[in-house]
């Protein structure tokens, strides 16, 4: 509860200072008097922007040649801009207090809005409907104001993102469920739930997965092509299947860019380590008929090791706290008209990294150590068709085939003499394809209802191979689908009904068939009530599902030969043995999960730009894979664990134990079915419940001022709760604000000014403290709050046209993590899961727009 308090009490002083920063400006609905000339469409559009204090926005290429009629009279915006664009083909969707311009047929994943021609957000497949969940939107311009180098240190910044899962600062030794660095990618956890709990898109499409934790690595996107990033944090597997349990993220790429921009960054830990190099690419076209974009990145950022850092130089001074990578990106997308009706296009990828870390395994000078390298390799390409039949619908066809393989060679350096320990190659592949039809039902009093329905394929396909043949793995899942979803408009704002300004409902369903897996149907239900234009409510139920991953079910078995004492056994003759049984299980079943969302939303049209979100969600997740014993020295002592203890075993039972397994013997003595006294079954296995519940609170406000400047101000923060189950007869097992899990509270504060020649920028963000309840008893780690400031320039005249110069400092306080116990030379004295050992990071970035 003291964390809770210090939650709303600092997320309360926050959102006080948006509101004592929101003017009162004029609304959407006040009427004003306009005398403008017939003229460019562009400027008209700024004139009546700059007069009703509303953001009006436009890509350049869609305004282009375009013509605005005269305009006298006194209308509210919203009425001068419909005059304004009548015939030009466009169309005007209104959200927070902007206004979008844009064409009347772009692809679903283009835009955001209402109205016949707007397009879905991510947490919908219906174009117009708006999202009925909570929706986290990082824009492109708010990733430059950031200063961050690429994508993951966008999403890493998020509160409602774990840090945990696929990160390149991730230490080795971390539990398997809450850390993974092979490759040094960088992947999205939504509520810890794991980096496989969280569906990943690319401007909608799913690519081929990661590593063998099923994880997206969204690292490998040039930061340039991004046009934005949006995030549900809301189960969503009734409109996109399989790991949609935390949330969706859907990468959204740049798309009729004009003209040529390039950059070069350098970057400097002040500390030492963590040098940076990036350059980037960025080009594209428009023509009539169509438009085509390409972007490429290469980076090279050099390892910290803790001899770099004083607080981890007494442990281990060669261990590797941050890694080696270097990396090319490109992407690229084309989409061109066909016909009247039909559209094609095209979205790909390809990424090439490598990465290198090490660890000795003491602290002496001539330890023994460690070097792995991986060299992964991925790419992705997705065409689709859209056809616009009739009316208002729209039938898209898209497909994807995709890759992404992951090289490990580790070697072993002892006594000047270096041998390879290991070779591994994670390789995965899939392939889809899914048509999707939507648009409107039938015309009620509150609306118009709307329906979109599809179907697909996908396969995925994995294989490991490594220096051992008994750890190979070979295995593929099918998987076809079937989906509907249902928008109803029950009250509209045009039926002037006291108290309902407006009231829908949407309805979504699901049917997934895995082959030999299982068939999963997954409803959700939600409601968005607005008793005023300045506020509405949102509330849904659903259920999710995650299918087991091709390497949970299928990796290496083995069964191992303890001496009995060895796994806790007591009061048993001497030499009494055990077997204890690790790897997959290919009848693995999916994970389920329900989920229930409420927000509040206050978004009041007097003062423009304000609003203001209250979320809350409760998780309940259940058939969770997992190997159920955490202590294995406590196997046949715990009461806990008799589950899955087979004591007195008979020899049917010690056959079918030791098939089609790799046998170890660690007991001292020959293996004696006689001796073995308990058979203990280790495999993943479908048992473990989470439960999860929590608060999200954010708030923002951008004003534009008369002279064209503009203020910004955003604020967000996350509360969780979170405990775990591991086994029926086992105790609850508290998650949330412990050691290598997400802590109780995460926060965001920032502040920013604009100009069209000049931009500074100021976030403060706040990691809390976790207990390391890894020893007894457990020791509080405190929290990690850094500063981050940018400023950017924009040069006039001459060959400096174009030119951006732009300097950040990341953590300016060069904070560092509290320091912690380690259990041995090779772990970091810090939880690498929550807090990061770079410290203050300068950046110089120029930029050149030709």
């Amino acid at each position: 509860m003291a964390s809770l308090r210090k939650y709303i009490l600092s997320s309360t002083i926050a959102l006080s200072a948006i509101a004592f920063l929101s003017p009162t400006a004029a609304g959407p609905d006040d009427r004003k008097e306009y005398h403008l000339p017939e003229q460019d469409l562009s400027t008209a559009l700024r004139m009546i922007g700059r007069a009703s204090h509303q953001e009006i926005m436009f890509e350049r290429r869609s305004v282009e040649g375009k013509r605005a009629p005269a305009l006298n009279g006194t209308y509210t915006a919203s009425e001068a801009v419909e005059i304004l664009i009548s015939h030009t083909g466009l169309t005007a969707t209104h959200r927070d207090g902007s206004v979008l311009i844009q064409e009347r047929f772009l692809p679903a994943s283009e835009t955001i809005g209402s109205g016949s021609s707007a397009i879905v957000v991510t947490g919908s497949l219906i174009r117009g409907t708006g999202n009925t969940g909570p929706l986290i939107t990082v824009s492109s311009q708010q990733i430059a104001a950031s200063g961050y180098a690429n994508l993951g240190d966008v999403v890493r910044s998020i509160p409602q993102n774990f840090t945990g899962g696929q990160n390149p600062g991730i230490g080795i030794g971390i539990p398997v469920a809450n850390g993974e660095n092979f490759g040094s990618g960088s992947s999205i956890n939504l509520r810890g739930l794991g980096q496989d709990a969280t569906l990943t898109l690319i401007n909608g499409h799913r690519v081929a997965n990661g590593g063998n934790r099923q994880s997206i690595d969204v690292s490998a996107i040039p930061i340039d092509a991004i046009e934005r990033i949006e995030i549900v944090t809301d189960g969503a597997s009734a409109l996109y299947g399989s790991d949609a349990v935390a949330g969706v993220a859907n990468v959204i790429l740049k798309r009729d860019y004009q003209g040529l921009a390039t950059s070069a960054r350098l970057g400097l830990a002040t500390e030492g380590g963590d040098r940076q190099q990036q350059y980037n690419v960025v080009t594209g076209k428009r023509w009539r008929s169509g438009g085509a974009v390409i972007a490429y990145e290469y980076g090279k950022d050099t390892a910290i090791t803790a001899s770099q850092r004083s607080y981890a130089a007494v442990t281990n001074p060669g261990l590797t706290l941050y890694p080696f990578i270097q990396h090319h990106s490109l992407i690229a997308n084309l989409h061109q008209d066909i016909a009247k009706d039909l559209k094609f296009s095209i979205d790909g990828g390809y990424n090439w990294r490598k990465d290198q870390r090490g660890y000795s395994l003491t602290a002496a000078a001539n330890s023994p150590a460690y070097d792995s390298r991986v060299r992964s390799s991925s790419f992705f390409v997705a065409p689709s068709l859209q056809w616009s039949p009739s009316g208002d619908w729209l039938v898209s066809l898209s497909g994807m085939y995709g890759k992404d393989h992951a090289r490990l060679i580790q070697q072993l350096t002892s006594n000047a003499a270096t041998s390879t320990t290991q070779r591994t190659c994670t390789c995965n592949t899939a392939v889809s394809v899914e048509l999707k039809a939507d648009g409107p039902l039938l015309e009620i009093p509150g609306g118009t209802a709307k329906l979109a329905v599809g179907g697909g394929y996908r396969k995925d396909w994995f294989r490991q191979e490594s220096m051992y043949a008994t750890s190979n793995i070979s295995a593929s899942q099918a998987e076809h689908y079937g989906f509907a979803e249902l928008h109803i408009p029950l009250v509209g704002k045009a039926q002037n009904i006291p108290f309902i300004h407006s009231l829908s409902l949407s309805a979504a369903a699901r049917y997934d068939n895995y082959p030999g897996v299982d068939e999963v149907i997954t409803p959700k239900l939600a409601f968005t009530y607005a008793p005023t234009p300045d506020f509405d409510i949102r509330g849904s139920w659903g259920q999710s599902f995650k299918v087991p991953t091709l390497y949970q079910r299928y990796s290496a078995q083995s069964a191992t030969i303890y001496s009995v004492g060895t796994l806790g056994g007591s009061g048993y003759p001497a030499g009494s043995t055990a077997l204890f049984l690790l790897g997959g299980r290919p009848d693995l079943s999916p994970e389920r999960a329900d989920t229930w969302t409420t927000s509040l939303s206050f978004h009041p049209a007097r003062v423009r730009g304000l609003k203001i979100d209250l979320s809350y969600f409760d998780i309940r997740y259940r058939n969770r894979v997992i190997q159920p014993i955490s202590l294995p020295q406590q196997s046949l002592s715990n009461p806990a664990y008799a589950s899955v203890v087979t004591f007195n075993p008979t020899a049917a039972a010690l056959t079918g134990a030791l098939a089609d397994k790799v046998i170890y013997n660690y007991s001292g003595a020959a293996y004696n079915p006689a001796s073995v006294v308990a058979v203990v079954d280790d495999r993943n296995l479908n048992i473990a419940t989470q439960k999860l519940r929590g608060i999200d609170l954010s708030g923002e406000f951008g004003y534009a001022m008369a002279n064209g400047d503009r203020i910004t101000v955003t604020a967000s923060g996350s509360y969780l709760d979170s405990e775990q189950k591991l086994l029926p007869s086992a105790g609850t097992i508290i998650l949330s604000g412990t050691y290598y899990n997400p802590p109780h509270f995460r926060s965001r504060f920032g502040m920013g000014w604009d100009s069209p020649r000049m931009s500074l920028a100021g976030f403060v963000n706040y990691i809390g403290g976790v207990s390391d309840t890894r020893y007894t008893p457990a020791t509080p780690v405190s929290g990690m709050a850094t500063l981050d400031l940018t400023g950017r320039l924009r040069l006039e005249g001459g060959a400096l046209t174009g030119v951006e110069i732009l300097l950040a400092a990341q953590n300016i306080t060069n904070a560092s993590p509290d320091i912690t116990r380690t259990r041995a030379a090779y772990d970091a004295p810090y939880d690498t899961t929550n807090y990061s050992p770079v410290g203050r990071l300068v950046s110089l970035t120029l930029r050149k727009n030709w």
